[in-house]
């Protein structure tokens, strides 16, 4: 059992401004049941301790995500000028919840009968639950000169819950090009090894 939804919304209030936002779920029901018959050999089936059983197992878990994206992005081209600039967040949350079991010697094990609670020897009950956010803030500047000359700035903060004692990390990276392909001096040369 699975559901999984998505929203997305993008407009352009003024001319070069563009504002996105997604949001997206996934919802999941997942459950196993396998039995094992005693002339498998387990640890439940050991001829040498007096043992032969069979054995069953059982899980049921839940599982969600959500997720939250949104940027804004800003582009404009004055002459031969050329640039634009990003902010954004996105957000994420992960949860989930299990339970599971385990038994040995269900006494009539025909396929009506493989539950936990039908085991008459070990039986075992667990469970277990988890969740997980992220947040990030992220950020983005590109100038471009005449095609030519071109410088990228990004920044990237991300924090975790799976980090406590340090949750925030940082990420920034610098990136410079330089298109020679384009330059006036090199396209009189007309080499055709030099290429964008």
């Amino acid at each position: 059992e699975r559901i999984v939804g998505d929203l997305y919304v993008e407009i352009t209030p003024i001319k070069g401004l563009t504002i996105k936002s997604s949001i997206s779920a996934d919802y999941k029901v997942a459950e196993s049941r396998n039995f094992t018959w005693p002339n498998i050999y387990t640890s439940y089936n050991k001829p040498e301790d007096g043992k032969e059983w069979n054995f069953i197992t059982g899980n049921l878990g839940r599982y969600y995500t959500l997720l939250e994206e949104t940027t804004i992005t800003y582009s404009k081209e004055i002459g031969k000028h050329n640039f634009s600039v990003m902010a954004g967040q996105t957000w994420s949350e992960y949860k989930y919840y299990s339970m599971g079991g385990s038994g040995a010697n269900i006494l009539n094990p025909s396929p009506n009968n493989w539950y936990i609670n039908n085991a008459t020897e070990d039986r075992l009950f667990n469970d277990a639950v988890g969740r997980a956010r992220r947040l990030s803030f992220l950020g983005r500047a590109f100038y471009n000169y005449d095609n030519r000359y071109m410088a990228t700035v990004n920044f990237r903060a991300d924090a975790s819950s799976k980090f406590t004692k340090q949750p925030w990390g940082f990420f920034p990276s610098v990136a410079l090009a330089w298109r020679l392909s384009e330059e006036h001096f090199l396209k009189d040369l007309e080499l055709t090894w030099l290429d964008n």
